[in-house]
């Protein structure tokens, strides 16, 4: 790979009037569909590691760089990533995919367009969890996202795909899976984002030692768990248990003592 001009990043703060998040967001899905064809999940998919060159008709060209921390996923176990981008389930221990990047996708592409100030919005997040309460009401709720709001599904088995993002956006454009292989994509727009509930409390396991750049303090992966309310017992419960027991049985024998001498 030749030297690039720069990163996506350095050229939106550049604020160049030629950039097409269209071109990006095409660019990107046809990298990760191409590691996916190949079992491999890049794991770190942000601005910084999207790198550019300007083609002679002027526009942009990107690519995908900083293949560090890409994995096989029969061999991808461990926490990695930049926490701003990573999917929930890599702070769940969960199984990864080549889904995990198709999330952080969606991020990137919030960042990119600035939805709701999340630019500025990523520098102050405490946790983890902000994080993807955010994105998730973005994807629900942001008209500018809702054409890759499956991309933001908390369930990965449920997330699309990127070969299913290039069929539905750009017509299987660019595709490395054979589209006879490609899914239909079926999701309601009332359950694209909605969080699983399973999931919604972490295994103690899924706790990190990472450093969270960017305002994302140490150990914010951490969530309380669930409290669930027990049912209070009704009166009559409370009246047939402990020393209201004991009482009951003493007049219901007293009762019957003067039935029998009656």
């Amino acid at each position: 790979m030749g030297l690039k001009e720069g990163t996506l990043e350095s050229l939106i703060e550049s604020r160049s009037d030629r950039l097409s998040p269209d071109i990006v967001f095409r660019e990107m899905l046809e990298a990760i569909d191409c590691l996916a064809l190949h079992d491999l999940i890049h794991r770190d998919m942000k601005p910084e590691n999207i790198l550019y060159i300007t083609r002679s008709d002027g526009q942009y060209q990107f690519q995908l760089g900083d293949f560090g921390l890409c994995n096989r996923s029969v061999s991808a176990h461990t926490f990695v990533g930049s926490p701003l981008y990573t999917a929930p389930e890599m702070f769940r221990r969960g199984k990864q995919t080549h889904k995990v990047d198709v999330w952080s996708l969606f991020v990137t592409m919030v960042w990119v367009l600035d939805v709701r100030g999340f630019r500025q919005k990523s520098k102050q997040f405490k946790s983890p969890d902000e994080v993807h309460e955010f994105v998730l009401l973005v994807a629900s709720e942001e008209q500018a996202m809702s054409r890759i709001r499956e991309m933001a599904i908390f369930d990965p088995e449920k997330r699309a795909s990127a070969a299913q993002m290039l069929v539905k956006c750009f017509d299987g454009e660019g595709l490395s899976t054979p589209r006879n292989k490609v899914p239909a994509l079926n999701s309601s727009p009332a359950t694209v984002v909605a969080k699983d509930p399973a999931q919604s409390v972490p295994t103690p396991t899924a706790r990190t030692t990472q450093k969270f750049p960017r305002g994302l303090q140490r150990n914010t992966c951490r969530i309380e768990k669930a409290r669930v309310r027990q049912a209070q017992p009704s009166v009559h419960d409370q009246l047939l248990k402990g020393p209201h027991l004991a009482k009951r049985q003493r007049l219901q024998s007293k009762d019957e003592q003067n039935l029998q001498q009656d």
